[in-house]
């Protein structure tokens, strides 16, 4: 979010805050929907692990 509120000059005429800021974000949509999978993964195996102890 800094990237985007504190704006600097092309580095090179190239690289910008708002370019970099875009550089940043794919890892970070990588790590978030990593965790989101995993986490429905884990919620999805406790509901079936409580359904089958109360089919018992």
């Amino acid at each position: 979010m800094l990237l985007e509120i504190y704006d600097f000059p092309p580095y090179g005429g190239y690289f910008d805050a708002h370019s970099i800021w875009h550089l940043a974000t794919v890892p970070l949509t990588i790590l978030w929907w990593s965790f989101i999978r995993d986490d429905a993964e884990f919620r999805t195996s406790s509901l079936l692990k409580k359904s089958k102890t109360k089919a018992k």
